[in-house]
């Protein structure tokens, strides 16, 4: 049987209808699990997955071989080929596990770029599940902050700079669709999310992130061109009412502490030198291997560092050199730079301009943290790869929703 994309869109025929409608229900079950729990993320992801490929398969839908997909998958290669020629002796099955994470997300993203997907079946499966999930997500994180007396988290994504960077990406999709949509209901339901994104970010205390979000607010305005006194007077007035709310009742918070710390402490400089210099001793080409930084004794460069190790660089690039060596961030960079000229090129669509500040958050919170893997990496898949499936089916509508 041969491919037929109007027939798969329109779910004409009883087969096509169960496979392609599996797999929208198991993708809106991922996207919903994603921040949640770490069992159906697991499941829904391969299940995703499985059925993915089936229809592309069974289909004989072409892949779309470009730039874009060349880079991801030799960033993936070349992070495999660091895994087994590492100078730390692993395991077969610990050197395959940890490339299991990026060669799930390279599979999700080839599976959701190029299977032929609606504006609904990107607004109802993957849209708002995401949006569902992260207002349950928060409100978690909120209960473990305030009744339980610990760090703001999202639950599923774990630590709280790594939460941060979900939610900042969060931030970039909800603010977007609130400032672009004129449905009352709909605009009132980003509002919501917009408003707890800026207060879970600000409940994490990453500074990273506390800096990165004015920065996505004011590039949307002048994206979309709506850089006016009304949306400045806005992001004025919602930042004061938050910073009066923690500065009379949450001087306590992360935040403050982390502000007393300064803006960039000194350690992250001594872990950004001893990944190029571990680099520049050891195999150029192809690093120490993924997941090896916490094996590099620090005290070797820096003895009087306060500590010996660290699980990683705080720096994604620094992170990949080290571990996967040159060839394997070159190959990050231009699928990076590659996916970000495609979308600059259609800035006009609303899904597209989300993607571009989750580009620009991600990269630079790049420089003080890593983003790129486990629930935040599935996240920019998710996102960008749906955006390159709306702009190549030539949808026309500049609001998905």
């Amino acid at each position: 049987m041969r491919f037929d994309k109007d027939n798969l869109l329109q779910n004409t025929s009883a087969e096509t209808d169960i496979l392609f409608r599996s797999f929208l229900i198991s993708l809106f079950l991922l996207c919903l699990s994603l921040p949640l729990t770490e069992a159906g993320k697991q499941i829904f992801s391969y299940l995703t997955i499985l059925l993915g490929l089936s229809i592309i398969i069974k289909y004989k839908i072409k892949i779309k071989k470009d730039v874009i997909f060349w880079s991801f998958l030799m960033f993936f290669i070349f992070s495999l080929i660091s895994s087994f020629q590492s100078e730390y002796q692993n395991t077969v099955i610990y050197n395959l596990r940890k490339n299991l994470d990026i060669f799930r997300i390279l599979l999700i993203f080839i599976i959701l770029r190029n299977t032929p997907l609606t504006k609904n079946n990107i607004k109802y499966y993957i849209i708002f599940p995401l949006l569902l999930s992260f207002i349950i997500a928060s409100f978690w994180g909120f209960y473990d902050k305030f009744v339980l007396n610990q760090y703001m988290n999202i639950h599923s994504v774990g630590h709280v700079n790594h939460s941060a960077i979900y939610i900042i990406f969060m931030f970039s999709l909800s603010l977007v669709f609130f400032l672009k949509i004129n449905d009352i209901r709909l605009k009132v339901l980003f509002f919501f999310s917009t408003f707890i994104a800026i207060f879970g970010i600000l409940n994490t205390g990453s500074r990273a992130a506390i800096f990165t979000f004015p920065i996505i607010y004011f590039l949307y305005l002048i994206i979309d061109k709506k850089m006016n006194l009304k949306n400045i007077l806005f992001f004025i007035f919602l930042s004061l009412i938050l910073l009066a709310i923690f500065y009379f009742l949450l001087q306590d918070s992360r935040l403050f502490m982390k502000i007393q710390q300064g803006l960039w402490p000194s350690y992250r400089d001594v872990l950004f030198k001893t990944a190029i210099l571990k680099w520049l001793d050891g195999d150029l080409l192809f690093g120490i291997g993924p997941g090896n930084f916490i094996n590099i004794n620090i005290h070797d460069y820096f003895p009087y560092s306060p500590f010996e190790r660290n699980s990683h660089a705080h720096n994604t690039f620094t992170n990949f050199l080290v571990e996967r060596g040159v060839l394997a961030l070159i190959s990050y960079l231009i699928f990076c730079f590659t996916i970000f000229y495609k979308f600059i090129k259609h800035k006009n669509l609303d899904i597209v301009q989300v993607s571009i500040l989750i580009w620009v958050a991600n990269m630079i919170i790049s420089l003080a943290n890593t983003t790129f893997h486990h629930e935040n990496a599935m996240l920019l898949s998710l996102i960008w790869a749906s955006t390159l499936n709306y702009i190549e089916n030539k949808n026309k509508d500049n609001i998905l929703l």
